[in-house]
Order: C-alpha cells, then structure tokens, then sequence
C-alpha cells in the first residue's frame, strides 16, 4: 500500500506532523492530490495553523493581518487557502519578533521605578498586529477595517490600550531607522531626501492617523475612572 493510497484524512496527519512549514511545501509538491489538500481552503488552513499556531505567539492575529495586507495590495477577497498570504505571514511574524525582543530589552533597562515596568508585556504580539491592522486601514482607506479596529479598542482594557499606545510610541520615537525601514514606517524628517517624498513608503499619514486612533482611545478609557 503506498502512501498515496491513504484516506485524506490521514495523509493531513502526516502533513500536520511535518517539522516545519518547507516540509509541508515540499510533500505538497510530490503529488497533485497531495496539493489539492494543501490549497483547499479548509484542509489547507488546517495545516497552517498545526504547524505555525505553536510557532508564531498571537497566531489568529497574524493571521488576520497577513491576509488582510495581500488583500489590501491585490483588492481582491482572499480564500483562506494559505497559498496567498504564506509568505506575508511568515515575514510579519519576524518582524513582530525583532519589535517585541527590542522592546523587551529597552524596558529591561530602564529604571525600576519607571512605570513603564508595570507593562503586561506578554501581549506584546498582540499589540504589533493590532497597530500594523490599523495603519493599513487608514492607507487603504477601509472604513470598515477601521470600524472594527475602533470597536475593538472601546471594549479593551485600560492596560491593553496601554500596551498598544507604548509600542506604537517606541517604534516610532526609539527604534533605528534600519529597522523602522523594515516596519514601513516614516522616516525621521531630518533623515528624508528627495526621493523618498517620491517614491519612498513614507507613509507619514496612516501613522499619524493610527497615532490619534490611540491617543483617543486612551484619552476615552480615562475619562470612565
């Protein structure tokens, strides 16, 4: 009995057991039925998120964010087949880990009596992908992406919302510009030359916009204490 003669269901298993995301690719390459069941919308995500959810910390989040910056660049709706958004997912996924490990480090270092300290760190991931979800609702101008986000902010907590508001502030006030470079973010006016104003992601609007976004956010959760 070779392996192809396997139900569906049990070929799944052995792609849910690969080590890694390049196995999975490579035994979807091997056979067409075999990359039927990695495309298909349901087995396919099914498989991603066996291997990945483990992997990459706030895994729905990010998710969330990598089908909808493909869908933003493409403006088309995305099946949930993995095949589109793959690959943004995997980067994301490292860039969340870079800001949250420089993160970590600039609060480690900080005295300890800086309130900053208090932070539920922990939720870091989350945070990442909720501000990148708001910047690309305000660059695609989606005012139902933008809708929900702000929905999602009334309901959060005190300390979420503290927690998106001192990211969003360290990415743009400490990090290098090497790494705001990778972030997509704006670069220091100081640092601009003619070219970015061009041709450059500057970008400088969406996150302004994502800036008043949590500063009123936070400004409304105190008014309630």
């Amino acid at each position: 009995m070779t392996l192809l003669r396997l139900p569906n269901e049990l070929l799944i298993s052995i792609f849910e057991t690969s080590p890694d995301i390049f196995t999975a690719l490579r035994f979807a390459s091997v056979d067409r039925r075999l990359r039927g069941i990695w495309t298909d919308d349901i087995t396919g995500h099914q498989i991603v998120r066996a291997i990945l959810s483990s992997q990459i910390p706030a895994y729905d989040e990010a998710v969330d964010l990598a089908t909808t910056e493909v869908e933003a660049e493409s403006q088309i709706s995305l099946s949930i087949s993995p095949r589109p958004w793959l690959p943004r997912l995997l980067h994301n996924a490292e860039m969340a880990r870079s800001v949250c490990w420089l993160f970590t480090e600039f609060i480690d270092k900080l005295p300890p009596n800086n309130y900053r300290r208090r932070l539920i760190i922990t939720a870091l991931p989350i945070s990442y992908y909720f501000i990148r979800q708001l910047v690309t609702a305000h660059r695609q101008k989606a005012n139902a992406n933008i809708s929900k986000l702000l929905s999602e902010l009334e309901v959060s907590s005190s300390n979420t919302l503290q927690m998106h508001w001192e990211l969003y502030m360290f990415m743009c006030e400490y990090m290098n510009e090497g790494e705001r470079a990778r972030h997509d973010m704006p670069k220091d006016r100081e640092d601009r030359v003619a070219g970015d104003d061009l041709y450059g992601p500057v970008n400088k609007e969406e996150w302004d916009s994502t800036f008043s976004v949590l500063e009123s956010a936070l400004e409304n959760k105190s008014d309630e204490y």
